[in-house]
């Protein structure tokens, strides 16, 4: 098969990918080894994707590429440990890895294990006894995957009507299934929303949300109201148990008084009163009454 490709050269697969598997692997075999080297097994085009990344053929290209980076080559699993990692560390601080095993329902050594092959994939820093962090190329991966899943919640409660619990989980599901060819007109659809609907932050370009007004819920004094503006980090659990007490970004929250042999806050809601542990109000960002908004 001829190419007309400069061996060795870097290539980005995305336009031959989706309209000849025959045709992506032939650039991928030349870049890798050199030469068509005719007929081989042939594994799915993500897969194939993957190799080159993995062999550095194809890294820097892609990277700087405006179609496609590294994220559109990651298995889902991989999606899943950038994100929870980015979540956990804020972008940048080390995580211990039994925290997003925990987060990740999995084993410390499974999370080992993928943390290894991550780390070998450039995507994670692994530093013995502090846990792990992601590179500069993890983070922008864990913030591409990020924007997809909180658009497709917005546009899931926005325009379909869908639960504000209920779109955590099947935005987890959309995030996977697209990349930036469906991302970038949605958000234009939806007018580039700032906040998912549990008001997160959506990672975009030039855009670095105010945090200096905010504070976690557990750490209001007591006596003081805030507003809830944003769940962080989400499970379905924790939304729904949230949503049933209307502990939702825009509600008002009083801190009536701290329980301290039970670690357990009573808060004013409405015109009821909720008993919550700190673990959970630590995961309710809020603005202090009096100060100035994000």
């Amino acid at each position: 098969m001829q190419t007309g490709w400069p061996i060795g050269q870097p290539v980005c697969l995305v336009g031959v990918a989706r309209k000849s598997s025959a045709a992506a692997l032939c650039l991928v075999t030349i870049v890798i080894f050199g030469q068509d080297v005719g007929h081989v097994y042939r594994p799915t085009i993500t897969s194939i994707i993957r190799v080159a990344i993995q062999a550095g053929a194809i890294r820097e290209y892609l990277v700087e590429s405006d179609l496609m980076t590294t994220a559109d080559a990651l298995s889902e699993s991989a999606e899943m440990y950038l994100k929870t990692v980015f979540e956990l560390s804020d972008g940048e601080a080390f995580v211990p890895i039994s925290s997003a095993a925990e987060r990740l329902g999995v084993s410390a050594i499974s999370a080992t294990e993928m943390f290894h092959r991550m780390q070998s994939d450039g995507l994670i820093d692994h530093a013995p006894y502090r846990g792990v962090r992601l590179t500069k190329d993890g983070r922008a991966n864990a913030r591409a995957i990020l924007r997809r899943h909180r658009l497709w919640e917005r546009f899931l409660y926005d325009r379909l009507g869908i639960g504000w619990t209920e779109v955590h989980d099947l935005a987890c599901r959309l995030e996977h299934a697209v990349g930036v060819e469906v991302t970038e007109p949605l958000a234009a659809a939806l007018g580039d929303p700032e906040t998912c609907p549990h008001g997160n932050p959506i990672p975009a370009d030039g855009r670095t949300p105010a945090e200096d007004s905010l504070i976690q819920l557990d750490q209001l004094e007591t006596g003081s109201s805030a507003m809830v503006v944003r769940i962080r980090p989400e499970t379905t659990e924790v939304l729904s148990y949230l949503e049933a007490r209307r502990l939702i970004p825009g509600t008002w929250v009083a801190l009536e008084e701290r329980e301290p042999l039970g670690n357990a806050l009573v808060l004013h809601v409405g015109e009821t009163n909720v008993v919550m542990s700190e673990s959970l109000a630590s995961r309710i960002v809020v603005q202090p009454s009096g100060m100035s908004g994000p």
